[in-house]
């Protein structure tokens, strides 16, 4: 478990969350009961953290992972769709962000030239 952590920067309570809400598939266990991560549990724990940060629900995430395990030609139209609209509410999101940063930089630049008047006001008016 520590290793996991450590290879995917995730904390332990945020791990064996993933684990038991089913957003990664079980992960082995040694005799003693630890858990035994394996190369494929450690991508799985990166999918899903990378799929949280970009807003995906844990709903949406455990119905792709459900998918997943099913395995079957059937089930990858229903994979593409869980992608697809995840891709365009994040496409969206990310629209939105853009236009919002836009306006953000527009009013720094008037700032800017306020401040610029401002200051040669001071330094130039004649009193």
């Amino acid at each position: 478990m520590k290793e996991a952590i450590v290879q995917t920067g995730l904390p332990l309570d945020t791990t064996r969350y993933y684990e038991k809400s089913g957003l990664i598939i079980p992960v082995d266990r040694y005799q003693d009961g630890s858990h035994n991560f394996t190369g494929k549990n450690i991508r799985q724990l990166l999918f899903a953290k990378k799929m949280r940060r970009a807003g995906v629900s844990v709903v949406a995430l455990k119905q792709y992972v459900s998918l997943v395990i099913a395995g079957n030609d059937a089930t990858i139209a229903l994979l593409k769709e869980v992608l697809s609209t995840q891709a365009q509410r994040i496409e969206q999101e990310i629209n939105e962000l853009s236009a919002t940063l836009i306006l953000l930089q527009h009013k720094l630049a008037v700032y800017d030239t306020k401040a610029r008047q401002s200051e040669q006001q001071f330094i130039l008016d004649d009193d």
